[in-house]
Protein backbone atom coordinates (compact mmCIF):
# COMPACT_ATOMS: atom_id res chain seq x y z
CA UNK A 1 0.00 0.00 0.00
CA UNK A 2 1.13 3.73 -0.53
CA UNK A 3 1.97 6.04 2.02
CA UNK A 4 -0.21 9.37 1.66
CA UNK A 5 2.15 12.37 0.55
CA UNK A 6 0.49 14.87 2.75
CA UNK A 7 -0.16 13.12 6.14
CA UNK A 8 1.91 9.87 5.77
CA UNK A 9 -1.23 7.01 6.21
CA UNK A 10 -1.50 4.36 4.72
CA UNK A 11 -5.20 3.92 4.41
CA UNK A 12 -6.79 4.65 1.47
CA UNK A 13 -10.34 4.31 -0.29
CA UNK A 14 -10.19 3.26 -3.70
CA UNK A 15 -12.21 5.68 -6.01
CA UNK A 16 -11.41 4.40 -9.51
CA UNK A 17 -8.66 1.46 -10.95
CA UNK A 18 -7.78 -1.08 -12.16
CA UNK A 19 -5.85 -4.08 -11.95
CA UNK A 20 -3.42 -5.47 -14.43
CA UNK A 21 -0.09 -7.41 -15.43
CA UNK A 22 1.06 -11.12 -15.56
CA UNK A 23 3.99 -11.51 -13.84
CA UNK A 24 3.58 -9.22 -11.13
CA UNK A 25 -0.35 -7.71 -9.59
CA UNK A 26 0.04 -3.83 -10.99
CA UNK A 27 -3.10 -1.56 -9.50
CA UNK A 28 -3.44 1.92 -10.78
CA UNK A 29 -6.08 4.26 -10.17
CA UNK A 30 -7.08 7.09 -7.80
CA UNK A 31 -7.10 6.73 -4.14
CA UNK A 32 -8.42 8.69 -1.18
CA UNK A 33 -6.64 9.01 1.93
CA UNK A 34 -8.63 8.17 4.90
CA UNK A 35 -7.44 10.75 7.33
CA UNK A 36 -6.62 13.76 5.74
CA UNK A 37 -8.95 13.09 2.09
CA UNK A 38 -5.38 14.12 -0.43
CA UNK A 39 -6.65 12.55 -3.04
CA UNK A 40 -3.85 11.02 -5.18
CA UNK A 41 -3.07 9.33 -8.52
CA UNK A 42 -0.59 5.91 -7.41
CA UNK A 43 1.10 2.95 -9.04
CA UNK A 44 1.15 -0.27 -7.18
CA UNK A 45 3.28 -3.26 -8.13
CA UNK A 46 3.32 -6.78 -6.29
CA UNK A 47 4.59 -9.92 -7.25
CA UNK A 48 2.25 -12.33 -7.87
CA UNK A 49 1.77 -15.31 -5.05
CA UNK A 50 3.41 -18.52 -6.02
CA UNK A 51 1.36 -21.94 -5.29
CA UNK A 52 3.80 -24.09 -2.96
CA UNK A 53 3.31 -27.59 -2.30
CA UNK A 54 2.43 -28.36 1.14
CA UNK A 55 2.28 -32.11 2.58
CA UNK A 56 0.15 -32.14 5.27
CA UNK A 57 0.00 -35.14 7.90
CA UNK A 58 -2.57 -36.06 10.01
CA UNK A 59 -2.49 -39.08 11.83
CA UNK A 60 -1.21 -42.05 10.26
CA UNK A 61 -2.17 -39.85 6.68
CA UNK A 62 -0.67 -37.22 4.54
CA UNK A 63 -2.33 -34.75 1.64
CA UNK A 64 -0.58 -33.36 -1.37
CA UNK A 65 -1.94 -29.71 -1.20
CA UNK A 66 -0.89 -26.22 -2.44
CA UNK A 67 -0.73 -22.72 -0.52
CA UNK A 68 -0.12 -19.73 -2.03
CA UNK A 69 2.78 -17.50 -0.62
CA UNK A 70 4.26 -14.30 -1.87
CA UNK A 71 7.49 -14.44 -3.04
CA UNK A 72 9.38 -12.46 -0.78
CA UNK A 73 7.88 -14.32 2.16
CA UNK A 74 10.13 -16.14 4.66
CA UNK A 75 9.11 -19.44 5.87
CA UNK A 76 10.81 -21.20 9.02
CA UNK A 77 10.22 -24.33 10.16
CA UNK A 78 7.30 -24.03 13.37
CA UNK A 79 5.66 -21.51 11.55
CA UNK A 80 2.07 -21.82 11.32
CA UNK A 81 0.11 -21.63 8.10
CA UNK A 82 -3.14 -21.59 7.25
CA UNK A 83 -4.33 -24.00 5.09
CA UNK A 84 -7.83 -25.27 3.78
CA UNK A 85 -8.42 -28.24 5.80
CA UNK A 86 -6.57 -26.16 9.08
CA UNK A 87 -3.93 -24.57 10.76
CA UNK A 88 -0.54 -26.75 10.14
CA UNK A 89 2.82 -26.17 11.92
CA UNK A 90 5.91 -26.57 9.42
CA UNK A 91 7.97 -29.38 10.09
CA UNK A 92 10.26 -29.34 7.44
CA UNK A 93 10.97 -27.19 4.07
CA UNK A 94 13.01 -28.38 1.21
CA UNK A 95 15.11 -26.44 -1.27
CA UNK A 96 16.82 -27.52 -4.27
CA UNK A 97 16.74 -31.14 -3.24
CA UNK A 98 18.21 -30.20 0.47
CA UNK A 99 16.16 -29.55 3.96
CA UNK A 100 16.83 -25.84 5.41
CA UNK A 101 15.55 -24.34 8.87
CA UNK A 102 14.59 -21.23 6.75
CA UNK A 103 13.58 -20.42 3.35
CA UNK A 104 11.74 -17.65 0.93
CA UNK A 105 8.90 -18.71 -0.84
CA UNK A 106 10.24 -18.01 -3.89
CA UNK A 107 13.43 -20.95 -3.48
CA UNK A 108 10.72 -23.33 -1.79
CA UNK A 109 10.48 -26.98 -3.64
CA UNK A 110 7.97 -28.10 -0.96
CA UNK A 111 6.86 -27.68 2.54
CA UNK A 112 5.97 -30.70 5.48
CA UNK A 113 3.64 -29.74 7.91
CA UNK A 114 1.50 -31.69 10.55
CA UNK A 115 -2.31 -30.25 11.34
CA UNK A 116 -2.35 -28.85 14.79
CA UNK A 117 -5.96 -27.74 15.04
CA UNK A 118 -7.47 -30.94 16.00
CA UNK A 119 -5.83 -33.33 18.53
CA UNK A 120 -6.57 -37.22 19.22
CA UNK A 121 -7.36 -37.82 22.79
CA UNK A 122 -7.22 -41.42 23.64
CA UNK A 123 -9.55 -42.77 26.22
CA UNK A 124 -9.83 -45.62 28.46
CA UNK A 125 -13.49 -46.08 28.92
CA UNK A 126 -14.39 -48.69 32.13
CA UNK A 127 -18.12 -50.22 32.29
CA UNK A 128 -18.48 -52.90 34.83
CA UNK A 129 -14.68 -53.10 35.41
CA UNK A 130 -13.83 -53.38 32.34
CA UNK A 131 -11.94 -51.23 29.85
CA UNK A 132 -12.26 -50.34 26.28
CA UNK A 133 -9.96 -48.06 24.17
CA UNK A 134 -11.83 -44.53 22.69
CA UNK A 135 -10.98 -41.81 21.12
CA UNK A 136 -12.03 -38.10 20.41
CA UNK A 137 -10.60 -35.41 18.44
CA UNK A 138 -10.98 -31.78 19.91
CA UNK A 139 -8.89 -28.27 19.73
CA UNK A 140 -5.57 -28.24 21.32
CA UNK A 141 -6.40 -25.23 23.46
CA UNK A 142 -9.81 -27.38 24.84
CA UNK A 143 -9.58 -28.31 28.99
CA UNK A 144 -10.60 -31.18 30.52
CA UNK A 145 -11.20 -31.59 34.21
CA UNK A 146 -11.13 -34.67 36.37
CA UNK A 147 -14.85 -34.81 37.52
CA UNK A 148 -16.22 -33.13 34.02
CA UNK A 149 -18.89 -35.18 32.14
CA UNK A 150 -17.11 -35.92 28.52
CA UNK A 151 -19.51 -37.88 25.77
CA UNK A 152 -17.48 -40.63 23.95
CA UNK A 153 -19.16 -41.39 21.09
CA UNK A 154 -23.01 -42.43 22.13
CA UNK A 155 -21.99 -42.50 26.12
CA UNK A 156 -21.95 -39.96 28.36
CA UNK A 157 -18.55 -40.63 30.74
CA UNK A 158 -16.76 -39.08 34.11
CA UNK A 159 -13.65 -38.07 33.84
CA UNK A 160 -11.43 -39.87 36.90
CA UNK A 161 -7.74 -39.41 36.03
CA UNK A 162 -5.53 -37.48 32.80
CA UNK A 163 -2.40 -38.54 32.00
CA UNK A 164 -0.16 -36.00 31.08
CA UNK A 165 3.14 -36.59 30.69
CA UNK A 166 5.26 -38.15 33.53
CA UNK A 167 1.95 -38.06 35.77
CA UNK A 168 -1.70 -38.78 36.24
CA UNK A 169 -3.55 -36.30 37.51
CA UNK A 170 -6.18 -37.42 40.30
CA UNK A 171 -7.59 -33.85 40.58
CA UNK A 172 -7.09 -30.89 38.15
CA UNK A 173 -7.55 -29.76 34.94
CA UNK A 174 -5.15 -29.80 31.53
CA UNK A 175 -5.33 -28.69 27.97
CA UNK A 176 -5.73 -31.32 25.26
CA UNK A 177 -2.67 -30.86 23.32
CA UNK A 178 -0.57 -32.08 26.86
CA UNK A 179 -3.45 -34.99 27.54
CA UNK A 180 -1.84 -38.84 26.80
CA UNK A 181 -5.03 -40.41 28.03
CA UNK A 182 -7.95 -39.79 29.67
CA UNK A 183 -9.82 -42.30 32.20
CA UNK A 184 -13.51 -42.05 32.69
CA UNK A 185 -16.19 -44.39 33.63
CA UNK A 186 -19.08 -45.03 31.26
CA UNK A 187 -22.64 -43.96 32.32
CA UNK A 188 -25.63 -44.11 30.70
CA UNK A 189 -25.97 -44.44 26.64
CA UNK A 190 -27.32 -40.80 25.41
CA UNK A 191 -30.69 -41.31 23.46
CA UNK A 192 -31.27 -39.69 19.89
CA UNK A 193 -33.12 -37.28 20.84
CA UNK A 194 -31.26 -35.82 23.32
CA UNK A 195 -28.97 -32.49 22.20
CA UNK A 196 -25.53 -32.98 22.26
CA UNK A 197 -23.85 -31.19 25.25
Amino acid sequence: MANCENCGEVLHRVIKGKLSGRRDIVFQGVVKCQTCGKISDITIREPKALKIPVIVSWMEDSQRIETELNPDVLLRVGDLLELPSGKAEVTAIESEGRRVPECTARHIDTVWAKRVDMVRIKITLVKAGRGSPKEIFVAPDREFCVGDIIEVGRVRALIQHIRVEQKTLHRGCAPASAIKRIYAKAGRPIRSNESSA
